[in-house]
């Protein structure tokens, strides 16, 4: 998987996740929020399918995020061919921020 972090309440982060093969149907993914002395989940996600990460030919819908500890799964509409074996999960937006070891996360 690859990560981009940003440290604003506004700015998106993204992980990319490369399947193990090239063709995958997708119909949900579900997702656990960090928890620490707080709830650090996004305000909304939204699913991409692409052949290389950058390039998606697929944009889901943004899904709202709640802001619990608890697994979370976001359906798209229809099941999707994830051809080309790439799947961003975007997180839009934050509800709380994150200090550890100095840094902002």
């Amino acid at each position: 998987a690859f990560a981009k972090s940003k440290t604003s309440l506004i700015q998106d982060e993204w992980i990319d996740y490369k399947l193990t093969s090239r063709f995958s149907v997708l119909h949900c993914i579900t997702i656990r929020p960090f928890m620490s002395r707080a709830c650090y989940a996004p305000r909304k996600v939204q699913i991409c399918i692409g052949l290389t990460p950058g390039n998606w030919h697929y944009q889901s819908e943004e899904f709202d995020c709640e802001n619990i500890p608890n697994m979370q799964t976001f359906r798209l509409k229809h099941p999707f061919a994830a051809i080309g074996g790439y799947v961003r999960l975007k997180m839009i937006g934050k509800h709380e921020k994150h200090f550890a070891m100095g840094h902002e996360h």
